[in-house]
């Protein structure tokens, strides 16, 4: 008889296994001497045995009934079996008993006893789902799977072989380096697995040549065309390509170019801060460097939505967003919690990190995460160092104590010949400097600016940032913050973009979204205080690549003391030691020219390591290492991981307005018509959550209302919010009034 592995296509088990070992073969052309012959045959016997398990007769009655064909069995064997899995149990997961076909005796011929341990284990664990009754699990094997086959089948491999983390995590030293092999072995597996069981529309893998040249190549070819020079900075990262390496270059050096240049014809993971950066650099490879959108991945949670806006009608966004998510690109942009999950070790995130062990990661801006944020990304370098991964991180400003805590925690402080690290700083004169002590902004003086030139005001909140909106009597005037429906936010994103490229006058206001990567470049900056890593990112948004000829400023800094506190896991704000000493060394370089030499002596004072030691910056980043280094695998769920990573709760609401005006169209019962009855239902969806507005504290019942009964949304409210925006004019504030005092980034 035929053993099914597939209920919706005519495949078997063996046919399915076959197409695994073909995707292996795709990588293997590719990128295959990233790994080591041992590790490709573990991967391999993983890719033909990890289905085997299908062939117990439960899951192949079920299959036949759906497939309305009759088994190949004698009425009374059917009868045997049937009271076989009555009296047992309904069924058992077949990852359970696929390594029970393992010959033992054979593999301990040509491998390790740790490696047979975590070839049964990846094999036994490749679905996440609850353990059976061992026992149970070993009757099957004899009186069900061993009448199947001619083969010996073992029974004990579950004792003997399937690897209790946990455990060896409390008695075995070496189990650290176990579970990166096991991990690199399962990952391969399940990547393998979930795009054998897809369409197979797309490769395993895809070549990032396009047109015979990988990334880096055609954006050298654009900037020969276009006789932009390559920078000191670039020539360094082309030059480092097979190694890790940390780059500070100021604020327009090319260093985004530098990484393509760096990655080479490895696969790349690029990641950003914000999601308005990481659509900016997706534009930039896309449209600037006229690469392909079906070699290129964007990842983040709002991804759909900007492919919908900024695709070609014609092109099929749902699978390009779903390929996105299987890492099969050459090129992907995303943010670093769609990848660092990995720290927590649990089940399901293996994929992640044997994708990363063969790749090139870029994080940019390293110094925009918070402390919290920080210690987790120096865990996860440190798994990607040890499994021989390579990284690249680049900053216009890299804080001393960020580099002492990469030298000690990701390279155990052997750092000679595992990276690389210079500094690039423009001669370019391009920011004068103004302090005001203890004041607000001068809103007359915005005023005037404005009618010169291009006016950016940064807040340090949200709050604040509606506040000056609200003074500025100014007609080309605008708002930009997270406090916008998701919709909403798009389009002003988009609208400062072309704004900064015009030949407009006029003011743009916003918070710290428009600080990393976002490639504007305004006239004059006004922004309140903050910690010197954010103000710098700020200068970095006015005069980016031009050079200031003037003798006064055109940067106007106030202590305003707004967005200041202690506590990160409370209200995301500046701790007052970083805000203190930034304010303290600030004065020293004002009412001047502040050069791109300033700035290196200004954040090597305000993050000097020895003197923050005793500090509530430091020992938050050291309590996170402490806390995330050595995770035992099995204590987190994806679920759980997801929350601990970024350490924020929001909440999704479609203010009463929106929901009103959208019901009042019929927009609403179009958009739930489509998800009942299937239609487009993935884009109906995203339409229903572009209305929707963020925000980290739940509202009291008595403000908010279900959106529907459909389960999908069970978590969608309708709330009594305040909001204001006017889509033609682009003008309006946001969410403004909410039950209960908010004052949050």
């Amino acid at each position: 008889m035929k053993y099914w592995a597939k209920s919706r296509e005519n495949e078997t088990i063996d046919e399915h296994s076959a197409n695994l070992l073909k995707g292996f073969e795709c990588f293997e052309k590719l990128y295959g001497d990233l790994l080591c012959d041992n590790e490709k045959e573990l991967i391999k016997l993983a890719a033909k045995y990890h289905d085997y398990g299908k062939r117990n007769y439960q899951f192949q009655k079920n299959m036949y009934i759906k497939k309305k064909l009759n088994m190949d069995i004698p009425d009374e064997e059917i009868k045997r079996l049937d009271n076989l899995y009555k009296n047992v149990c309904h069924t058992i997961p077949h990852g359970y008993l696929s390594p029970c076909v393992l010959n033992i005796k054979e593999l301990k011929e040509k491998f390790s006893v740790d490696d047979i341990k975590i070839l049964v284990t990846a094999i036994f664990f490749h679905h996440e789902r609850n353990e059976p009754n061992r026992e149970e699990l070993k009757k099957i094997v004899k009186e069900d799977l061993q009448k199947r086959t001619d083969r010996k089948l073992r029974t004990k491999y579950v004792s003997d072989y399937v690897i209790d983390f946990a455990s060896e995590a409390m008695n075995n030293t070496n189990w650290e380096d176990l579970w990166l092999k096991y991990a690199v072995i399962k990952g391969f597996l399940n990547r393998l697995d979930y795009w054998a069981s897809s369409s197979r529309d797309t490769d395993f893998e895809i070549t990032g040549k396009y047109n015979g040249l990988y990334l880096g190549d055609i954006a050298a070819a654009k900037m020969r065309k276009n006789n932009w020079e390559i920078t000191s900075a670039q020539e360094f990262m082309k030059n480092h390509k097979n190694d890790n390496i940390i780059v500070t270059a100021s604020t327009g050096s090319g260093k985004t170019e530098g990484a393509l240049f760096w990655a080479g014809e490895s696969k790349l993971f690029y990641t950003l801060p914000l999601r308005v950066s990481i659509n900016a650099i997706y534009d930039r490879i896309t449209k600037t460097y006229d690469y392909p959108t079906e070699k290129t991945a964007l990842i983040h949670s709002d991804a759909l939505s900007y492919l919908f806006m900024n695709l070609d009608e014609n092109e099929d966004v749902i699978q390009i967003n779903s390929i996105s998510k299987m890492f099969c690109r050459p090129v992907s942009v995303c943010t670093v919690d769609q990848l660092f999950l990995f720290i927590y070790k649990y089940r399901g995130c293996e994929l992640l990190a044997a994708t990363l062990k063969y790749s090139k990661l870029v994080i940019d801006e390293i110094q925009a995460y918070s402390p919290d944020i920080v210690g987790k990304l120096i865990c996860g370098l440190y798994i990607i160092h040890k499994l021989g991964g390579k990284f690249a991180i680049m900053t216009a400003t890299l804080p001393p104590v960020l580099k002492y805590f990469i030298d000690k925690e990701v390279f155990e402080g052997k750092n000679e010949g595992n990276y690389f690290q210079t500094t690039y700083l423009s001669s370019i004169k391009r920011h004068f400097l103004r302090l005001f002590k203890e004041q607000d902004f001068d809103i007359d003086l915005i005023a005037e600016k404005a009618e010169k030139g291009k006016v950016l005001v940064i807040c340090n909140t949200v709050k604040k940032a509606q506040e000056v909106y609200e003074k500025l009597e100014f007609k080309n005037c605008y708002l930009l913050h997270s406090r916008f429906t998701q919709k909403h936010r798009r389009i002003l994103e988009r609208r400062i973009m072309e704004f900064s490229k015009s030949n407009e006058k006029g003011i743009w206001i916003s918070t710290q979204i428009v600080e990393a990567s976002l490639d504007i470049d305004f006239d004059y900056l006004f922004t309140e205080m903050c910690s010197a890593d954010s103000l710098l990112q700020r200068l970095g948004r006015c005069y980016r690549k031009r050079k200031y000829n003037e003798n006064e400023p055109n940067v106007f800094v106030y202590d305003t003391q707004n967005g200041v506190g202690k506590d990160y896991n409370k209200t995301i704000v500046y701790d007052r030691e970083i805000y203190e000493r930034s304010l303290m060394y600030i004065e020293k370089y004002t009412e001047q020219i502040f050069t791109e030499e300033d700035k290196l002596k200004y954040i090597n004072q305000v993050f000097d390591t020895q003197e923050l030691k005793s500090g509530h910056y430091f020992k938050e980043i050291e309590k996170n290492i402490r806390a995330n280094k050595l995770n035992q695998p099995g204590i987190f769920n994806k679920d759980e991981a997801k929350k601990a990573f970024r350490n924020i709760t929001s909440f999704s609401y479609i203010p009463r307005s929106i929901y009103e005006m959208e019901n009042e169209t019929g927009n609403i019962d179009r958009l739930f018509e489509k998800i009942e009855t299937g239609k487009n239902k993935i884009l109906a969806q995203n339409e229903i959550y572009d209305l929707t507005v963020s925000v980290s504290y739940p509202l009291n019942n008595k403000y908010i209302s279900s959106l529907t009964q459909n389960s999908l949304f069970k978590d969608l409210k309708i709330a009594e919010l305040e909001y204001d925006f006017d889509e033609n004019t682009c003008k309006g504030l946001g969410l403004t009034k909410e039950p209960f005092e908010f004052n949050s980034i």
